[in-house]
């Protein structure tokens, strides 16, 4: 099978939707499919260079990149080049990761070539209508909720993330059928990757106590949240130290208390997803404050590391975090969690406990299972228009010509 991947984000630049196609790309290349990936070139960011991750069924626009409250490509359009390359590839299924620009891309493409479209719902627009000037932030939400509807109704299925996502597709109007397939994680990565590494690189005990926080240093994290607590946790234990692993406008604040805490607060800034998996293993607690996430990727991927989970409520997290047993959940209050960054520090057995069962997520988060869910759709939504065409074909008129 022949599939194309249409995304407005992907690596080296480090995200959950850039994570979640890597992963899925690996898999299925693993059971002889052909996958190509068309995204915007990310050179600019990265020194020149895309990456360990090229090759030929790699495709990169030429891209412009914004500068508005944080940098990013965008794929130049039209793009005849990549046109006549699709062409000749002729995918037998387009799955597009954004409902605009390189999804409208992967909507022309499917279309010209009579092909299915599949749809994934990765994301909370709402969440981050402040990137775009000059639009009042809630007639801007409302556009987009409406435009990721219609997209959605153009496709022959959508992926949802969890099912809180399929739920809010479906109170928006979404009325493709909606399959729930969390992103898969390569749990060898994981297995393969040692705790000791950037624990070693940063002087860290092994008596000390690492608290990760792991994604885009955007207002859409709830920052403020996580910046008020450092400094109360590490003026209460003199064995806590904090990682902070990423980059963005947010990051200034969190060199503050870099300088404010020596060695103690540590925040090397954007790594490669693959460097990402041993600041993971190196944790003992991952803290997610943010409530903009559509399935909690990252949340997931320190669960299959082995860490403890403090998250802030929201339907996403409790779709695979019950709390108490399997992870924390805590009120999206700076009292919410503090009390529970508190606890784990106060009693070993109890966090000890916690990032034991935490691991028991890899039984609905490994790639290999999520990926024969995704196939299973794939090969459905051909054989659907298939049979359609066939259907069409029978249905026209016979002309006779004598």
């Amino acid at each position: 099978m022949k599939i194309a991947y249409f995304t407005n984000n992907y690596l080296p630049y480090v995200s959950g939707v850039g994570a979640s196609i890597e992963s899925f790309r690996l898999e299925l290349e693993k059971r002889g499919h052909q996958v190509y990936v068309l995204a915007p070139s990310f050179k600019k960011m990265f020194g020149g260079t895309e990456g360990s991750v090229e090759n030929s069924k790699i495709i990169r626009y030429f891209s412009l990149w914004t500068n508005f409250k944080t940098v990013f490509p965008v794929a130049l359009l039209p793009a005849p080049k990549i046109t006549k390359r699709i062409k000749q590839i002729e995918p037998d299924i387009f799955h597009a990761h954004h409902p605009f620009w390189l999804g409208n891309e992967a909507l022309k493409h499917a279309k010209k070539l009579k092909k299915p479209l599949i749809f994934t719902a990765h994301t909370k627009f709402e969440h981050y209508v402040h990137y775009v000037p000059f639009f009042p932030s809630k007639i801007l939400a409302r556009f987009l909720i409406g435009k990721r509807a219609r997209f959605a109704n153009k496709c022959a299925a959508v992926i949802a993330p969890t099912e809180a996502i399929k739920r809010e597709l479906v109170k928006e109007g979404v009325r493709r059928p909606i399959y729930v397939i969390h992103s898969g994680i390569n749990l060898d990565n994981f297995r393969k990757a040692s705790r000791e590494k950037i624990r070693k690189k940063y002087g860290i005990a092994s008596r000390e106590r690492v608290f990760l926080f792991l994604g885009r240093l955007e207002k859409e994290k709830n920052l403020d949240l996580l910046i008020k607590i450092i400094p109360a946790i590490l003026d209460k234990y003199a064995a806590a130290r904090f990682l902070i692993v990423g980059d963005g406008f947010g990051k200034k604040m969190f060199n503050s208390l870099e300088e404010r805490y020596p060695r103690r607060v540590i925040c090397p800034g954007k790594v490669a997803y693959k460097e990402a998996i041993f600041y993971y293993k190196a944790s003992d607690i991952f803290i997610q404050p943010s409530l903009s996430e559509t399935q909690g990727l990252t949340t997931m991927e320190a669960m299959v590391a082995g860490s403890a989970v403090i998250a802030v409520n929201s339907k996403v997290i409790r779709g695979f975090i019950e709390n108490g047993k399997n992870g924390l959940v805590v009120p999206a209050t700076e009292r919410g969690l503090l009390k529970a960054s508190y606890r784990l520090l106060d009693d070993e057995k109890y966090l000890l406990n916690l990032q034991k069962k935490a691991l028991e997520i890899k039984r609905i988060a490994g790639a290999g299972s999520c990926t024969e869910k995704l196939l299973a759709v794939y090969n459905k939504v051909i054989l659907d228009s298939s049979a359609k065409k066939e259907k069409f074909l029978e249905a026209r008129p016979k002309i006779y010509r004598g």
